[in-house]
């Protein structure tokens, strides 16, 4: 779980788990995490009825961020998914 208590950004965890640079509007810092490695695939996952704008990740953590007000309050749930190596990245995309 990420959230405010522990002082995370999630925006900060968005840009290093997508290998990305990120702006938090709500803390005013600068997560670049562009010059990680080993980041296979990254993807935002929207259902059928959600905003367009979801898609764009700025946007989308800056505004979960911006949302809650509450200082303990939990902004995401990471769930971690092991995948088999004897598929490839398209077949584990797919299974995904």
């Amino acid at each position: 779980m990420i959230g405010k208590r522990a002082g995370k950004s999630v925006v900060g965890a968005a840009a290093y788990r997508a290998g990305v640079s990120l702006q938090s509007e709500y803390l005013g810092l600068q997560f670049d995490y562009s010059r990680k490695v080993g980041v296979a695939c990254s993807a935002i996952l929207l259902s059928a009825n959600a905003s367009s704008w979801m898609a764009d990740r700025k946007l989308l953590w800056n505004a979960v961020e911006k949302i809650e007000k509450r200082k303990d309050a939990t902004l995401v749930r990471e769930i971690k998914v092991a995948l088999t190596c004897e598929l490839s990245l398209e077949q584990n995309k797919a299974l995904l």
